[in-house]
């Protein structure tokens, strides 16, 4: 038998709804269940913007701004140029790279 993902929340939260009934101090179960049903909710881009996004930060340039460099908020890495995501964590550091990461994990949870 085979479920979308919409069907498998709501049977898991029916679960769990019946589990708070007769143990309402929480349980094991409960805790597994709710993981579960967070793992099954889409991901927000407020989510991917407050858990992943990065920010390009000069450092060391002139009064022109050049001779600097850019360092990744996320992991600290220096590089001479600014790119949608940071080469060496990943972090999506432009809009368009949070986009690009939302597409993504539609995908994934289709």
């Amino acid at each position: 038998m085979s479920m979308t993902r919409e069907e498998a929340r709501i049977e898991l939260q029916a679960m769990k709804d019946t589990f708070e009934e007769y143990e309402p101090g929480g349980s094991r179960c409960q805790m597994a269940l709710k993981v579960a049903l967070t793992s099954l909710r889409p991901v927000s881009r407020e989510q991917v913007e407050k858990v992943w996004r990065g920010e390009w930060k000069l450092i060391g340039a002139g009064k022109n701004g050049r001779g600097g460099i850019w360092n990744c908020t996320r992991c600290e890495k220096s590089y001479p140029y600014k790119c949608d995501f940071c080469p060496r964590c990943g972090a999506p550091m432009t809009g368009e790279a949070v986009d690009m990461m939302l597409k993504r994990m539609e995908e994934i949870y289709k």
